[in-house]
C-alpha cells in the first residue's frame, strides 16, 4: 500500500518542473517582496528533490511516504524561515546557495529525525516483546511449580518488577492475542 501511495506521489511530481538556479534567484527576489506565488513555486520546484532525498533514507525502516511528508513540511518551513531572514536584509541581493543549503539541511535533518524516531520505536517494541516473552516463560514455570496460575504479584517478584508493570505487560500481551484473532 505504502509503495502505491509513493508511486502516485511520483506520478504527480512528473508534472512539476524543478526550479533552475536562475529561476530560484528570481523567485527569491519576488519572495523578498512578499509575493505568495514565489513561495509556492519555490516549494513546488523542490518537491522532486525532497522525494529524491527520501529515497536515500528509505531503506532505514521508514515508509517513503512518511519521509516525503516530513521532508515536505521541512521544505515549507525552510522557505518560510528564509523568507523572514531575507525580508530583514537590505537591498536586492539574493543568496541562492544559502537558500539551497538551508532547504537541504532542514529537509535532511527532518528525515534523520523520522528515522531515529522509528529506530527508537522499534527498539522499544523489541524491549517490550522481550519482557512479555520473559513474563510468559516465568508465568508458565510458576504455574508448573505451584500447580496453579501464578498471581501478578508472584510473577512480579520473580521478574523483579513492579506489580503494576507486570499487569500492564499482561494487558499488552492479551491485547496482542485478541488483535491477532480478529
Amino acid at each position: 500500500m505504502e509503495e502505491r501511495v509513493y508511486q502516485m506521489y511520483e506520478e504527480e511530481m512528473e508534472g512539476i518542473l524543478p526550479c533552475s538556479r536562475e529561476e530560484i534567484a528570481d523567485l527569491l527576489v519576488r519572495l523578498k517582496k512578499g509575493e505568495e506565488d514565489a513561495r509556492t513555486r519555490l516549494i513546488e520546484g523542490h518537491l522532486g528533490q525532497v522525494a529524491d532525498w527520501a529515497q536515500e533514507y528509505g531503506e532505514k525502516g521508514v515508509d517513503l511516504s512518511d519521509l516525503v511528508q516530513e521532508g515536505n513540511m521541512a521544505l515549507m518551513m525552510a522557505v518560510q524561515a528564509y523568507e523572514k531572514v531575507a525580508a530583514a536584509v537590505q537591498g536586492e541581493e539574493v543568496y541562492v546557495d544559502a537558500f539551497l543549503s538551508v532547504v537541504e539541511s532542514q529537509v535532511r535533518e527532518a528525515m534523520k529525525r523520522v528515522v531515529e524516531e522509528q529506530e527508537e520505536s522499534d527498539q522499544a517494541g523489541e524491549t517490550l516483546a522481550a519482557k512479555i516473552n520473559v513474563m510468559n516463560e516465568v508465568t508458565r514455570r510458576l504455574a508448573e511449580e505451584y500447580g496453579r496460575e501464578a498471581t501478578a504479584k508472584e510473577v512480579a517478584e520473580k521478574m523483579q518488577l513492579d506489580v503494576d508493570e507486570v499487569k500492564e505487560l499482561m494487558k499488552i500481551a492479551l491485547n496482542a492475542v485478541n488483535s491477532s484473532m480478529r
